[in-house]
């Protein structure tokens, strides 16, 4: 099957959305489709530009287009490459904010006519609008007027045969704006592999843990951001814990600024308590080593919208017990996600994989176009 793949930007791990279609289309590239991929509205180069990028081994033909162009003159331009490929299926990845810098793409139901016209058409929406409680403040309910207006009609317009959408939450919005859509959650961005432990050995013996029978090993992967409650999740383990265990605390990835300075609180708060060890970036081989060896991972994503985390993913497929930190209050959605987001979280580790994620992918699109 041909596939062409439409995203905001493709620089390498400058764009979550770019990297998670890049592994995606190598994964189904992977399984005998063949996929291209197209940058809209690519903030990093300053002219048409067609290249290969290659993902885990599997190189693809991307097409990329400047941001300064605009939307409406970048499908212009990419439709002769387009038609030359003839995909049978056209995948959009959607942003409201890789289109436009107020996420307010206004026509871009228009421009997308051309590219999607007698082709099978599907919307992965990464992003929906924002404004979607009864308690969000006024701005928010105003800005997401317009921006649910301009998502019905991409839908209204270019009438997509499959709707897809990353977690339960995004599903309920959808299903109250009377869009049917379907869940496909993001897939872990690390491999799980045959574990280092030459290195993870030398972590213990660099930090002088001598006995990791006595310690439990918790860790937070990535960014950090303000809403996390890290501390509770600390203080629920360490009174848990028996009395003869340590708890060592684990941080590795790009931590931001406000992760830097919460980490130097939490381990003033926990002095004595808790052992903290900060790795900063890690290959992906590293990584991997470091998740199996934790016996808890704290996530610092709400839950409602975990399905939409790389990381909370990767930690799920390397069997990790994974606690929330942190969950947004939504009144209108609560009931449902309640019901709803235990069987999700407990999907088996496989499940989180890119190569089952590809796979539902196709079973997705291929079912609606019967």
């Amino acid at each position: 099957m041909k596939i062409l793949f439409l995203c905001g930007s493709l620089e390498y791990q400058k764009d979550g959305v770019g990297d998670y279609t890049r592994k995606l289309a190598g994964e189904l590239i992977n399984q005998g489709n063949e996929c291209k991929l197209v940058a809209l509205m690519d903030k990093e180069i300053l002219s048409d530009t067609v290249e290969f990028q290659e993902i885990d081994g599997v190189k693809m033909e991307v097409l990329r287009l400047p941001y300064e162009n605009g939307f409406h003159q970048n499908i212009k331009s990419a439709k002769p490459w387009i038609d030359s490929f003839n995909p049978q299926w056209v995948s959009l990845q959607y942003v409201p904010f890789s289109f436009h810098h107020k996420g307010m793409p206004f026509g871009f139901h228009h421009a997308l006519l051309p590219l999607v016209c007698n082709r099978n058409f599907h919307i992965m929406f990464h992003e929906l609008w924002v404004g979607i409680s009864i308690i969000s403040p006024f701005k928010h309910k105003v800005l997401g007027f317009f921006q649910k207006y301009i998502a019905q009609k991409i839908i209204a317009k270019t009438k997509p045969k499959s709707i897809t959408t990353t977690n339960i939450l995004y599903n309920l919005v959808l299903q109250k704006a009377e869009i049917n859509a379907m869940v496909l959650p993001l897939f872990s961005n690390i491999k799980k592999i045959k574990p280092d432990e030459i290195y993870f050995n030398l972590i213990l013996t660099e930090n002088k843990i001598t006995d990791i029978s006595s310690c439990i090993f918790v860790g937070v992967f990535g960014t950090i951001y303000p809403q996390a409650n890290i501390e509770s999740v600390l203080c629920e383990l360490h009174d848990s814990k028996n009395k003869i265990q340590k708890i060592v605390f684990l941080h590795f990835g790009r931590v931001g600024t406000f992760g830097k300075k919460e980490l130097e609180r939490l381990e003033d708060h926990f002095i004595g308590m808790v052992k903290f060890i900060s790795l900063g970036e890690l290959p992906s081989d590293k990584i991997s080593t470091i998740l199996q060896k934790l016996d808890v991972g704290i996530s610092c994503t709400p839950s409602q919208h975990v399905g939409k985390s790389g990381v909370f993913a990767a930690m799920k497929l390397h069997g990790i017990n994974v606690e929330m930190s942190c969950g947004d209050v939504l009144p209108d959605y609560d009931t449902a996600l309640q019901n709803q987001m235990p069987e999700f979280l407990n999907r088996p580790s496989e499940m989180w994989d890119v190569k089952y994620i590809a796979q539902q992918f196709l079973t997705t699109i291929n079912s609606s176009n019967k």
